[in-house]
């Protein structure tokens, strides 16, 4: 059965899935029968269109297998929200899924698998000019009926405008600690946010090989942010050996992603052309 607008206004909120900075996402019950995911983001003064909202025009913009589709969204003047409504998919994140795995960590091909989509993803994404900007375990989601990984969670995209001779630049301090590239921290004239989002997609493909954080545990944000600028080469906790990732074409493929010099660091197209993503 179709689901009509109407049928959004009737939304039935069930299990919490998650909560962050920037709003909480539940489970939501349409009343033809229909699942979905529902992000009610706090308005402080309620517009008259939620086009205002950057995420959801972002977000309404993508269509991809491996982006979490877009459904609709409007404002509850009742709640003082604005209510996204997003493809619900059965596998929850990567993160939760390696928890409930022996050793905490994906078998090597089915991190392959996820980390092709998660780049196939990625590459739609940056030739349509949007930088995700917070790419982790916890935002690729897994449809389990498909076996597909989805990138999800636009909190902190940027849409970079059309395509030009310059390139692009962020100066924004964005992302999770533990998975963001160090020219974000070190770099204050600005930094190309493709790139950053490629050594954070890097960080995400050796949380899934290996099952632990790329940077050993610091006891506040600033030592580990600390530590990411003032390091050279691989993040600490990631192990540079083909027994240790599993096979050896990860070990070429991280090399790259984690390339100290953004300017020489691959893109997210050039890298779906490496053997670890393009023969398994």
């Amino acid at each position: 059965m179709a689901t009509s607008t109407a049928d959004y206004h009737r939304v039935v909120l069930g299990k919490k899935l998650g909560s962050g900075s920037f709003g909480t996402v539940y489970v939501g019950l349409l009343p033809n029968g229909r699942f979905v995911a529902v992000k009610m983001l706090e308005l402080e003064e309620p517009s008259t269109s939620s086009s205002t909202n950057v995420e959801v025009d972002i977000h309404r913009r993508l269509t991809h297998p491996n982006i979490i589709r877009y459904l609709h969204s409007y404002e509850d003047m009742e709640r003082k929200s604005l209510l996204v409504f997003l493809e619900f998919v059965t596998g929850g994140s990567v993160t939760s899924l390696m928890q409930t795995l022996p050793g905490g960590k994906l078998p090597i091909n089915v991190a392959r698998q996820y980390s092709r989509h998660m780049f196939e993803g990625l590459e739609y994404l940056h030739r349509n000019q949007v930088a995700h900007r917070d790419i982790k375990g916890d935002n690729l989601l897994i449809s389990m009926d498909a076996g597909l990984a989805k990138l999800a969670d636009f909190d902190q995209a940027k849409s970079l405008g059309a395509c030009s001779c310059k390139l692009p630049t962020a100066k924004t301090l964005a992302g999770t600690p533990y998975f963001i590239a160090p020219e974000v921290i070190t770099n204050d004239t600005g930094y190309d946010p493709f790139k950053a989002d490629v050594w954070s997609a890097g960080c995400t493909v050796a949380e899934m090989i290996t099952g632990r954080l790329p940077w050993t545990a610091s006891s506040n944000v600033m030592q580990i942010m600390n530590k990411i600028a003032m390091s050279n080469g691989w993040p600490d906790a990631i192990p540079r050996d083909a027994h240790s990732l599993g096979c050896e074409e990860a070990v070429g493929f991280l090399d790259l992603c984690f390339r100290r010099d953004a300017n020489v660091r691959p893109s997210a197209s050039e890298l779906l052309l490496h053997p670890f993503l393009a023969h398994f």
